[in-house]
């Protein structure tokens, strides 16, 4: 085997280039990698590797393997097990952290742009001072205004969640492709929901205050601005 360059030590896809998944029969009959003396083929397996698909069923799964493997070895107990149990318990901390972590960094991002959108939407207040007074002095009601600065500061968290979503669901296109199928992310559509809501939540408490601050304007003063 050639000694690896660079590019090879960066490539996602190495690690599935060098893998050849063969039928057992292959294995000892034709290659032999696996022979006895007289170089007839060597059927003994010395090891097994066992992927579970759910952790809640791993204990399940562990006994029936040793309920396979004591019939097949007529009740002798001459194998043993190493299921990493501590190294699983470490990526669970490790995981459980992470998440915490990603919580708080989350809540901020979600604070700052809270509090973009509350600037947006004075600012706007701010430019509309005088359309305000005008619909005042026409008969709109303060909770008429009220209702429509709070809907326009939550289309404000609508269009962000959107774009949001369309650029995680970019990044996660992007480690697909760079990371291996067995590392691949996993987005559920309670997740999605859980943050798009979020998105609009903030939007909508963000404009509470720029809201009743519009509603509360003397009309007479509003439209004296300017």
């Amino acid at each position: 085997m050639g000694k690896k360059t660079k590019k090879n030590m960066w490539d996602p896809y190495v690690q599935k280039n060098n893998a050849v998944i063969i039928p057992e029969s292959t294995l000892f009959f034709d290659f032999r990698s696996a022979s006895n003396a007289d170089d007839s083929p060597n059927r003994k397996i010395d090891r097994l590797s066992i992927r579970v698909a759910d952790l809640n069923l791993f204990e399940e799964a562990l006994n029936q393997v040793r309920a396979v493997l004591e019939r097949t070895h007529r009740g002798i107990d001459d194998f043993g097990f190493d299921t990493r149990e501590e190294w699983s318990d470490n990526i669970e901390k490790a995981v459980s952290a992470t998440r915490i972590s990603g919580s708080f960094i989350a809540g901020i991002s979600l604070l700052v742009g809270g509090i973009g959108i509350t600037n947006i939407m004075l600012a706007s207040i701010t430019e509309r001072i005088r359309e305000i007074g005008v619909r005042r002095a026409i008969g709109a009601r303060q909770r008429d205004i009220f209702v429509q600065i709070v809907v326009e500061s939550g289309v404000l968290g609508f269009i962000g969640g959107i774009v949001g979503l369309l650029a995680g669901m970019g990044v996660i296109q992007l480690i697909v492709f760079a990371s291996s199928t067995d590392n691949a992310p996993i987005v559920t559509f309670p997740a999605v929901v859980i943050s798009f809501s979020f998105a609009l939540a903030i939007g909508v408490i963000s404009g509470l205050y720029p809201a009743w601050k519009a509603s509360t304007l003397d009309p007479i003063e509003a439209l004296r601005y300017g």
